[in-house]
């Protein structure tokens, strides 16, 4: 195949050329060269930084080069300070950073911040091993990043990430991790295709956790606004996502905030998760409906596990009105239970209200808080007490279910003090809760507020009838 259309293959697979981050997505840069000095820079033209996160070398042998064999000069001639002894400060602590702590931080100028390396005596570099933080916001930077050596003052430029050589560079990289058949690729309808299929081969053999982050990262239009995403980018998004949860107990939402750019509407994600869920059912030979909370990924807690959460629900209500106290379905759960008469399939958590009587102050709410902890603690139950504000959790043993339980008060006549937004209080008109009315939740009866609808309406706004299951979300995801 000619070389003109190797590079038109690797440029339609690469969207994501200038990725590099730490770990084992380390940019590794070849270099083979004899040098004196190391230049590491950024060339654009709007204001940019460089954030490295460390610097190694590799001589002769892939012996690691010693620190003490060369020293760092920070490009900071660019930056500009109020007065020349902030800028001495500036310089001086990192500086420090640099020399004594083995730490490489961001360098922001409104032309070409860099860092120098300088060699002791001219030294052969098989190797330059540079960490970023991984996709960090400022990224984009590192799309202009350019890495030089220099011998005797002859320049030769080792790594520019949209250069034709270092296309050519990873695209043979990635077909030996994959063995693919160089030859094979003439006669593809598509790259990704090829890609894709060879992708899956190595999740279906369980070889999962030897597929280079590097490369996946690499497929994907990281800096886009808005992306389409083809078949293969897809599966490379949900193979990341994968990885990620493989070191990890807890799949919080928010560990996948660099993807949010191209996890920006709710298609790309349910794709992305279909795809997880195949994955996940290849590697453990077990089908689970892994969704994306608010909150985390993680199969539909409330449904795959109804009938302890409702029993947990009915058991809680009656402690309540035996301690005298009304405790009724909020929040998600109602929503649920009055758009679907079931939980949402997102939500990952049950939301209870407990209306407390003759309370007409945080501090009193606080108190009856506590004798119904006490309570509750009597006959069983745990709880868990938050570390600011009212309200708890809820933990039923008997039935291995926790709930959320939330506080309301009235601190005057006909207003109802309760938390609406995320964690923000406000009053509401008592006729929407008391006296409580009946919600229908997967065949059961629960107790709800008085007016269902009116208090979604307060929660949620008027479009609370419309599913959206990236309520709250950590990111905008927008939906057709």
């Amino acid at each position: 195949m000619p070389t003109s259309a190797i590079l038109k293959l690797s440029k339609d697979l690469f969207a994501g050329i200038y990725f590099h981050g730490k770990d084992d997505n380390k940019l590794v840069i070849s270099v083979n060269k004899l040098a004196d000095s190391i230049s590491i820079e950024t060339h654009a033209e709007d204001n940019n930084l460089l954030e490295l996160q460390d610097i190694s070398l590799t001589g002769l042998g892939e012996v690691d080069i010693e620190r003490s064999a060369y020293h760092l000069e920070l490009g900071l001639e660019n930056i500009k300070f109020k007065t020349e002894k902030r800028r001495r400060k500036y310089i001086d602590r990192l500086i420090k950073k640099v020399t004594n702590e083995n730490k490489i931080c961001r360098l922001k100028s409104s032309k070409k911040p860099g860092i120098n390396i300088v060699l002791n005596e001219p030294t052969f570099i098989t190797k330059i091993n540079l960490g970023a933080k991984q996709l960090h916001r400022l990224m984009s930077t590192h799309e202009n990043l350019v890495v030089k050596t220099s011998h005797k003052g002859n320049v030769s430029i080792v790594y520019s990430p949209a250069s034709d050589d270092n296309y050519l560079k990873t695209l043979n990289h990635a077909i030996q991790i994959f063995n693919i058949d160089a030859k094979a690729l003439e006669h593809s309808g598509s790259i990704f295709n090829t890609f894709e299929q060879a992708l899956m081969e190595k999740i279906i053999a369980r070889d999962i956790e030897s597929i280079d982050d590097l490369f996946l990262h690499q497929c994907l239009p990281l800096l886009e606004s808005r992306p389409n995403l083809n078949s293969y980018q897809i599966l490379a998004l949900a193979t990341i996502l994968f990885k990620i949860n493989l070191s990890s107990r807890f799949y919080g939402t928010r560990k996948y905030l660099s993807y949010k750019k191209i996890l920006w509407h709710d298609n790309v994600i349910q794709r992305v998760m279909a795809k997880y869920n195949q994955i996940h059912e290849v590697i453990y030979q077990k089908q689970e409906n892994f969704v994306l909370s608010k909150h985390s990924m993680q199969p539909s807690r409330l449904l795959t596990k109804k009938d302890h959460y409702l029993a947990a629900m009915q058991r809680i209500v009656e402690m309540g009105q035996n301690a005298g106290v009304e405790i009724v379905v909020c929040y998600g759960t109602l929503l649920g239970a009055i758009r679907n008469q079931s939980f949402l399939p997102h939500d990952d958590d049950v939301d209870m209200l407990v209306m407390y009587k003759n309370v007409k102050s945080r501090e009193e709410a606080v108190e009856q808080e506590d004798l119904l902890c006490s309570t509750l603690i009597s006959q069983g139950i745990s709880i868990k007490r938050k570390g600011r504000g009212i309200g708890f959790k809820v933990s039923d043993p008997v039935n291995q279910a926790t709930l959320d339980m939330f506080a309301c008060w009235e601190p005057e006549e006909g207003q109802t003090m309760l938390m609406m937004e995320h964690l923000r209080y406000r009053t509401v008109p008592t006729n929407i809760l008391r006296p409580p009315s009946q919600a229908h939740l997967h065949g059961k009866d629960f107790p709800a507020p008085s007016n269902p609808k009116a208090f979604l309406k307060e929660r949620y706004g008027i479009t609370w009838k419309k599913p959206d299951p990236y309520h709250e979300f950590p990111w905008p995801v927008e939906m057709d």
